[in-house]
């Protein structure tokens, strides 16, 4: 089952999003929220799909679950091992608008 998920920064910038998979597949596609760091676009992509670039400019994306693009408060230690199951951060992240690391990501809702 996957998500539904708005996405909110103080600047503005909103969206929202379906991520995860359906249940017919769940094995091949992982929808998740990235960035690009070529033309700073958000873009959805499957995360189990090797390779993927951004759809506009083909430039490398980077999904939010990269410590790199987070900004976790209060958190001292090492950075959460990368798994291959998508797991959205609960943290202010990079904003593709504002450049800052404000924006966060807030589940709303659910669909198959």
């Amino acid at each position: 089952m996957g998500g539904i998920i708005k996405v909110n920064c103080e600047c503005g910038f909103e969206t929202d999003f379906m991520g995860g998979s359906g249940s017919e597949n769940f094995e091949t596609v992982c929808k998740a929220p990235a960035l690009c760091l070529s033309c700073n676009k958000f873009v959805v992509e499957n995360y189990m799909d090797k390779g993927v670039v951004c759809p506009d400019c083909k430039g490398k994306i980077t999904y939010y679950d990269d410590v790199n693009l987070q900004e976790r408060e209060g958190e001292e230690g090492e950075a959460p091992v990368k798994t291959t199951i998508f797991i959205l951060p609960d943290a202010k992240c990079l904003c593709p608008k504002c450049g800052k690391k404000q924006m966060k990501f807030k589940h709303v809702g659910c669909w198959a």
